[in-house]
């Protein structure tokens, strides 16, 4: 499920009221870094990333990978769009995540999910 980060101001007394997802699980800072996405990559908000060993530049987790991309990261602070082209954006790299609030790869099991952070700064949990 794609998350967008629009912001709406009603002129007027209407009830369009956007209500972005809890993405906060705890306490504790975000940190965040800026990254080099990977040409054609395109990826959500609060998409779950990972780096590239051969080229150092970040594409979406893939659980199944074997160049790099199966050691999540970080998490897209904004959509990515990277169509054509290299593109520098800021990721998460630490902070206490709602587990239901991250784009996961479709398919991706929850043991994967419960162990796509470690070695780093990320925790997420789901929200009860």
């Amino acid at each position: 499920m794609a998350h967008t980060n629009d912001i709406h101001i009603a002129a007027s007394g209407t009830v369009d009221v956007y209500t972005p997802p809890k993405l906060r699980a705890g306490d504790g800072d975000f940190n965040t870094t800026p990254v080099i996405f990977l040409a054609d990559t395109v990826v959500p908000q609060y998409a779950v990333v990972a780096r590239v060993a051969a080229t150092g530049k970040v594409v979406a987790w893939n659980p199944a990978g074997e160049d790099g991309s199966q050691d999540a990261i970080g998490v897209t602070c904004y959509a990515v769009d990277a169509t054509g082209a290299d593109m520098e954006a800021a990721i998460y790299v630490a902070g206490y995540f709602n587990t239901d609030a991250l784009v996961w790869p479709e398919g991706a099991t929850d043991e994967q999910k419960r162990a796509a952070f470690d070695r780093t700064d990320i925790t997420h949990r789901k929200l009860y």
